[in-house]
């Protein structure tokens, strides 16, 4: 499945908020450094869906507040 996400790095807060049925919008303490945050967003879809961290991946938009996710 493919996902859509709004990442906002550097919160003071982790929260993951569901949009609709293919959009997240994640807050994560991470800063936007040596994809720290990418990994951050990663961690929190997979904790979300209950799947391993192996299974999520940015495959587009790793440098951008807008990405997309594969997970599966």
């Amino acid at each position: 499945m493919i996902f859509s996400v709004k990442a906002h790095p550097g919160s003071s807060e982790e929260k993951l908020e569901v949009v609709d049925d293919v959009s997240f919008e994640i807050w994560t303490r991470e800063p936007p450094e040596n994809g720290r945050a990418n990994r951050a967003v990663e961690r929190l879809i997979a904790e979300h869906f209950d799947v391993p961290k192996s299974t999520v991946v940015v495959f587009r938009g790793r440098s951008s507040r807008n990405k997309l996710i594969k997970v599966g």
